[in-house]
């Protein structure tokens, strides 16, 4: 197989995937940074795409069932306030989370958060 013939087989439809997601808007050269680096090791990139989703969720899954526990004062609002304000903690309690998590800090920001709780 030559040069042209592969990069129509593997790497045009990879392109045309890629194209199809949505993306944030960004500028067009760090648009294109983003895909070059996906087109460069696809398999690795997803991998790690689907393992930080993977993590997410168990941060997720752990802070839901934490602020279950820990958040039981009750509050003078009505049901639907208390939901959403409910959801809002564990959701912001995981995003901090996994932002220390990508420096490797997991453990530290769940001790610290529990703490402030």
């Amino acid at each position: 197989m030559n040069a042209d013939g592969l990069v129509r087989g593997q790497k045009f439809p990879l392109v045309q995937l890629v194209a199809s997601f949505p993306r944030p808007p960004l500028s067009f050269k760090i648009e294109s940074l983003i895909i070059l680096h996906l087109l460069g090791d696809p398999i690795d990139t997803i991998k790690n795409l689907l393992f930080k989703l993977a993590t997410c969720q168990q941060m997720a899954l752990f802070w839901k069932s934490e602020c279950e526990v820990i958040l039981e004062a009750p509050t003078k609002c009505d049901e639907d306030h208390e939901l959403d304000l409910n959801d809002r903690n564990w959701k912001a309690l995981t995003l901090v989370t996994e932002a220390y998590g990508e420096w490797h800090e997991t453990d530290s920001a769940i001790g610290i958060l529990h703490n402030a709780l």
